[in-house]
């Protein structure tokens, strides 16, 4: 979905990417709600978390070499996948469920991180307001 679709949430996620520098941003649709993605494109280095150490971005020299890996072999495959998704070697389909749920180069951002300074009054009514339009389009859904 695109910013647009999210409307001013979607645009403010997509700005708070932006800020950050990431190369690569988009908006998904994530358990139902708005998440800005971003990454710096360099799938090259990524080995995903569950090669890194408990801060989710430094890779885990000790684990890699325990398991019989060099960091070089994951950065080819790191033997994960999200689905039927695995690591991509370009940023030419990003983001995929691998990025998003794998890379530890990706970052994700969701609608509390841009709505902290708001009233949480205006931020659950618009909320709510597409909870609505996602049963619609459920509904809509289970009649086809």
């Amino acid at each position: 979905m695109s910013a647009d679709e999210w409307g001013e949430i979607g645009h403010r996620l997509m700005d708070a990417l932006a800020q950050e520098g990431f190369k690569n941003r988009d908006i998904i649709q994530y358990c139902g709600q708005p998440m800005g993605v971003g990454c710096d494109g360099r799938c090259d280095l990524a080995i995903g978390i569950d090669w890194c150490l408990n801060d989710g971005k430094t890779p885990d020299l000790l684990q890699i070499k325990r398991n019989g890996y060099t960091l070089a072999e994951l950065r080819s495959d790191p033997g994960s996948s999200e689905g039927d998704e695995r690591k991509m070697f370009n940023d030419s389909g990003f983001p995929n469920k691998w990025c998003v749920r794998q890379c530890e180069r990706c970052k994700q951002i969701g609608e509390r991180d841009v709505t902290a300074d708001e009233d949480p009054a205006v931020v659950e009514k618009r909320r709510m307001e597409r909870v609505k339009l996602f049963m619609k389009q459920l509904e809509k859904g289970r009649e086809v």
